[in-house]
């Protein structure tokens, strides 16, 4: 009994460092979102310029995910987990010492670049212990607590903003870099699964191997399409509700913090439902629901664009995201648990590779209006839906 106790203890307490370390992403835009308007004015650049370094540190994501993967599947996730916490954290203090917007934007993609390891690993270590439907209940918890961090985050960001000195944002995320580091020491043990047989080269082959594979493209198209939309919500919300709307940044963080509870409210659910309804169904409904979310944006828009018209929707737009992409990785990286690493990464590739697309475009409209977030919305969430419906649905079949 008292090992069993012990068991469900060391698990509550990896699933909860795995979901800290998921929220890494969240932690660095999040945090930094609400200091927006001060940098652009600090560093003497223009706000869509200010926007791009909300962009450049998805591409970061994006590369440092490619390569954590396959070398993790090669060398184990613990040292490689070291070294991306590791550059994450000097990447912060980097950018606390930025003189210039060239500066910043560089500093954020080596930030983007270490974070990557914390959450690319987090779901390949997921998929070393757990399979099938409890992989994707333990996914969910992961996401719950993941959600969370832009919950207290955009608070926390928008508390320190009102001091007027952005560089303390980073010193504060360098400081988490190193706390993961520490927790990485204690928690993961020195000796994973032996991976001596697998070559390097073999390892980054494996992506190949991968994208042949025509419902992993199309689950990493959808759950790309949902987070993209997501990234809008993030990039775009602190310009419209602190400079259109003429919200205090502390005002701002609450609202980003509701719309944000929406996720943990869907990712927690899913987590209690999944084992019993199965991920098809749950998938089909949480598309359904980011659908129906986005023609409520862009119609609130339209006849009332005040803030509710804003985080109600996207409040039931991020409801739905947590029934989709735990979902759709679970389903997907079931099948080559081999591979667990170098398919994670695929999938954190395509969320914030269409993430920083969407992202950027938003930034260079250079319109400060809730009309660019609403038609963005209004072509990312109905297309995610059509993707599932009308093709992988389908395939799913023989999938499940």
């Amino acid at each position: 009994m008292d090992k069993s106790l012990s068991d469900k203890r060391d698990s509550f307490v990896l699933i909860f460092f795995l979901g800290a370390l998921t929220a890494l992403g969240p932690l660095c835009n999040d945090t930094y979102s609400p200091f927006l308007p001060l940098i652009a004015r600090s560093l003497g650049a223009l706000p869509g310029q200010a926007q791009l370094t909300m962009s450049t540190i998805l591409l970061g994501f994006a590369g440092g995910q490619l390569v954590y993967g396959p070398l993790s599947d090669r060398f184990g996730r613990r040292p490689l987990l070291l070294l991306g916490l590791a550059v994450f954290m000097f990447a912060s203090i980097g950018c606390a010492f930025a003189l210039t917007i060239n500066q910043l934007l560089f500093g954020r993609f080596l930030q983007g670049f270490g974070a990557a390891a914390g959450m690319v690993l987090s779901r390949a270590i997921i998929l070393d212990r757990w399979r099938g439907s409890q992989a994707s209940r333990v996914l969910s918890m992961v996401m719950v607590i993941a959600f969370f961090a832009p919950v207290v985050a955009p608070m926390l960001g928008g508390w320190l903003a009102t001091f007027g000195h952005w560089p303390i944002v980073f010193w504060m995320l360098a400081l988490v870099g190193a706390m993961g580091v520490v927790a990485t020491l204690i928690l993961l043990p020195k000796a994973g699964i032996d991976r001596s047989d697998v070559s390097i080269l073999g390892s980054f082959l494996a992506y190949g191997e991968l994208i042949r594979r025509s419902e992993v493209v199309g689950h990493i198209f959808c759950s790309g399409l949902a987070m993209a939309g997501v990234m809008i919500f993030v990039t775009g919300s602190p310009f419209v509700f602190i400079e259109y709307f003429s919200l205090a940044p502390y005002m701002f963080g609450y609202c980003f913090a509701f719309v944000m509870l929406g996720g943990a409210l869907g990712a927690f659910l899913n987590g209690r439902m999944v084992v019993g309804i199965g991920t098809m169904k749950l998938v089909s409904f949480g598309t359904g629901l980011i659908a129906i979310s986005s023609f409520a944006c862009f119609a609130a828009t339209l006849m009332t664009g005040n803030v509710l018209g804003i985080i109600l929707p996207f409040c039931g737009y991020l409801f739905g995201v947590g029934f989709v992409v735990t979902n759709l990785i679970t389903r997907t990286l079931s099948l080559f648990p081999g591979q667990a690493g170098a398919g994670a990464a695929l999938f954190g590739v395509g969320q914030f590779l269409m993430g920083a697309t969407a992202a950027a475009v938003l930034g260079l409209l250079e319109v400060q209006t809730p009309f660019p977030l609403s038609v963005s919305i209004v072509i990312l969430g109905p297309l995610c839906a059509l993707v599932w419906w009308t093709w992988l649905r389908r395939l799913s079949v023989f999938i499940d």
